[in-house]
């Protein structure tokens, strides 16, 4: 009886698609960074007046400490965290394009909707690169995320955010900035 039980789950089991095919395509561009974001400032009332929000990210910085061997005995990777913050301006004149802040599906919100869904400080996914992110990175987003799309006026490009080996051109040039 289990021989025809197992027989059964085995040609039912052959009759199943594969489960590589239903993947998604690879992403064309980098990762969103999970960060938290909060209005610092909702300017004066006036639809047109900017306001602000401030932004606290994690900067990773990593170095491989020992040699390279194999994998019965690796080397150590130590990996660094601190906080980047930044503040965000939305609204008002200035001739730079603005950070956007949409959601999972890439609609932008009101200013009303953010003041009130950042009323608190709050996780966000960054797109550093300007775009919206690839839709591989959203799969296991919950449909109430918010996304903030850097502007030029904000920084964007931010490479130096993402995740980069201690020591690399990007720690160089941010130090060079200071």
């Amino acid at each position: 009886m289990l021989d025809r039980f197992m027989g059964m789950v085995l040609l039912l089991g052959a009759g199943t698609p594969a489960v590589a095919d239903d993947l998604p395509p690879f992403p064309t561009h980098v990762p969103p960074i999970l960060g938290t974001a909060v209005v610092t400032d909702s300017g004066n009332g006036n639809e047109l007046s900017e306001w602000r929000i401030g932004l606290t990210l994690p900067m990773i910085r990593w170095e491989i400490v020992g040699e390279m061997v194999p994998k019965r005995e690796w080397p150590k990777l130590n990996a660094e965290v601190e906080k980047s913050r930044r503040i965000l301006r939305l609204g008002g004149p200035s001739q730079l394009a603005e950070s956007r802040i949409v959601d999972v599906k890439g609609k932008e919100l009101t200013r009303d909707q953010v003041l009130k869904r950042l009323a608190r400080e709050s996780p966000v996914l960054v797109s550093v690169s300007g775009r919206m992110p690839d839709a591989f990175y959203l799969q296991l987003t919950n449909a109430d995320a918010l996304i903030v799309i850097l502007g030029s006026r904000d920084g964007y490009p931010a490479p130096e955010l993402l995740p980069a080996e201690k020591g690399s051109a990007q720690n160089a040039q941010k130090e060079s900035e200071k």
